[in-house]
C-alpha cells in the first residue's frame, strides 16, 4: 500500500489574504479596521473585520452569534438542534426558529437539485474522516446501511410549533449551507447596527457589506492545489456573497487516489464531476453556499443549465475544472484580472 497522505487546506494571512479555497482581499488605502478572528466555531477560521465603526459591542455580538448557531447547527454539538433531531429516534424535535427556517430552506434546496443536495446524508458523511489524521474508505456494509437513511422526503417539517422529524437513525448534516446562513444573519445583524463597510469571512463563505473607501473589495478564487496558494481571477464586489465549494478544502490520497469532502448522495463516494471547485456570487450567502455544493456535484453543464433558469437571475459563478483550466458565468462585471488561462 502506498503512503497515504491527509490535506486539510489553512487559512493563510498575508498582504493578500487567502481563505479556504477562495478568498484574497487586496486592501487600496490604509484604513486601520476592528477585526476579530476564531477558531472556536464551524470547526474553521472566522473572521469579521469593521471597516467604519469601532463599536466593539457590535463585534462581540456578532461573535455570540457565531456561539450560538455552531451549537444549534452542529452535528456533534450536545444538546444543539441539530443533534437533538438526530437523537430524536423518530419522534418531532421543537427547534428554534433560525434552525427550522435553515431546514426549510435546505429541503427547497433538495428538491430544486433533484437531491443532488440532500441534508440528510449525515450517517453518511460521519462515516469519512477527511481531518483526523488516519484515511481510510469507509465500510461497505456501513455505507450501504447508511446510504439507505438517506433521503430528503422523509423529513418532516411542522410551522405550527417548529418541528423537525427524521426517521430513526437518519442524521441531518446541514454543513453545505449553515455557514452561508450564518453569514446572512451575520451581515444582517451588522448591517441594523449602522455598519456600511465590512466583511464578514466564514471559512471562505465571504458576505462583503458596501465597499471600501468607495472602492469595490477585491475577492480572490484561489486556483485548487497550488502552494504557494495563488489566485486563479479576482473579483471586485460591493453587497455580495462569494462562496466556494472545493475538492481541496479537506480531502486525503489513499493509493494514489483522491479523496475529498464533497459527497455524492446517490454513491456516498467523493462527487467525480470534472470540477476543482465552483465559487457562487450572489445577494444571499444561504444560496451561495447552497449552490456552490450542488453545482459542484451536477458538473459544469448541469451548473449552467442550472444557474440560467429565471430562479437563479442574477446568479454568477466561477468554475475550476480538473486540470485547472477556469471558466465563468454572468460575472464578467466582477472580474478584474484572469491569471490562469
Amino acid at each position: 500500500m502506498k503512503a497515504l497522505r491527509i490535506y486539510v487546506i489553512p487559512v493563510m494571512i498575508l498582504a493578500v489574504l487567502f481563505l479556504g479555497t477562495l478568498a484574497a482581499y487586496k486592501y487600496y488605502n490604509a484604513v486601520r479596521p476592528l477585526t476579530r478572528t476564531s477558531t472556536e466555531y464551524l470547526d474553521t477560521v472566522c473572521t469579521v473585520t469593521i471597516y467604519d465603526d469601532k463599536d466593539s459591542s457590535l463585534m462581540d455580538g456578532a461573535f455570540a452569534m457565531l456561539a450560538n448557531y455552531d451549537r444549534q447547527f452542529g452535528m456533534d454539538r450536545d444538546g444543539g438542534d441539530v443533534w437533538r433531531i438526530n437523537h430524536a429516534n423518530g419522534a418531532a424535535t421543537v427547534v428554534d426558529p433560525d434552525t427550522y427556517t435553515l431546514i426549510d430552506k435546505a429541503i427547497a434546496y433538495s428538491a430544486i437539485s433533484g437531491g443532488k443536495f440532500d441534508i440528510t446524508i449525515g450517517a453518511v458523511s460521519s462515516l469519512w474522516d477527511f481531518t483526523g489524521g488516519s484515511a481510510a474508505l469507509p465500510d461497505p456494509d456501513k455505507l450501504a446501511a447508511a446510504l439507505a437513511l438517506v433521503g430528503w422526503q422523509r423529513v418532516q417539517l411542522n410551522p405550527a410549533d417548529h418541528s423537525v422529524t427524521v426517521g430513526p437513525g437518519m442524521m441531518l448534516d446541514l454543513g453545505a449551507i449553515a455557514k452561508g446562513f450564518i453569514a446572512d444573519q451575520i451581515a444582517s445583524y451588522l448591517q441594523a447596527g449602522g455598519v456600511h463597510s465590512a466583511i464578514v469571512d466564514l471559512g471562505g463563505n465571504i458576505y462583503v457589506i458596501g465597499d471600501k473607501a468607495g472602492k469595490p473589495f477585491s475577492v480572490g478564487v484561489r486556483q485548487p492545489f497550488t502552494s504557494p496558494a495563488r489566485a486563479a481571477l479576482t473579483l471586485d464586489v460591493t453587497q455580495k456573497s462569494v462562496v466556494t465549494s472545493a475538492s481541496d478544502q479537506r480531502y486525503f490520497y489513499l493509493n494514489g487516489q483522491l479523496y475529498h469532502h464533497i459527497l455524492d448522495p446517490a454513491t456516498g463516494y467523493p462527487a467525480d464531476s470534472g470540477l476543482q471547485s465552483v465559487t457562487i456570487v450572489s445577494d444571499s450567502s444561504t444560496d451561495g453556499d447552497a449552490l456552490s455544493t450542488i453545482c459542484f456535484l451536477l458538473g459544469e453543464d448541469g451548473a449552467r443549465a442550472l444557474l440560467s433558469t429565471e430562479q437563479f437571475s442574477g446568479i454568477g459563478a466561477v468554475f475550476i475544472r480538473d486540470g485547472g483550466s477556469v471558466s465563468t458565468y454572468g460575472v464578467d462585471g466582477y472580474v478584474q484580472q484572469e491569471t490562469t488561462k
